[in-house]
């Protein structure tokens, strides 16, 4: 048994001297990987900025497109606006052209009746006088 513990502290010591040997080693391990930590905050952080301005860059973008269409469909509210006017216009006179035409028909067709009768009448007069004046002749039919 005391081989086994001489053998256990031998060990012990062999292990705390490869330990210590090691630990500048780890030391400078550790700040390798501290300063490549730092720089990559340091990367991160000018990353950030940059997506940050991009972000603002498509942003400004963006509502400048929004400003424009905005403007493009006002546009077209007051064209079609205009459009609409101007065809109501068009068709109110139309109508009122419609409606002096009709009247002018009207006024002709009656005309044309009155007309029509006054030389029906004439005409079966001067069938009455032309019977009366020569009886013999004969009828047609």
């Amino acid at each position: 048994m005391a081989v086994k513990n001489a053998l256990k502290t031998a060990g012990l010591a062999g292990l705390e001297n490869l330990v210590q040997s090691m630990i500048p080693e780890m030391m400078h391990t550790l700040a390798s990987l501290e300063k490549n930590m730092t720089a990559m905050r340091g990367e991160f952080a000018s990353f950030d900025q940059r997506l940050a301005a991009l972000d603002k860059k498509i942003e400004t973008r963006v509502n400048e497109l929004e400003r424009m269409i905005d403007n493009r469909v006002h546009e077209l509210e007051i064209k079609m606006y205009d459009r609409f006017e101007s065809t109501r216009d068009v068709i109110n006179e139309v109508g009122s052209r419609v409606n002096g035409v009709d009247k002018k028909l009207e006024a002709y067709v009656s005309i044309t009746r009155d007309t029509a009768g006054a030389y029906k009448d004439l005409l079966e007069r001067v069938v009455r006088v032309e019977m009366t004046q020569n009886p013999r002749r004969k009828r047609a039919g």
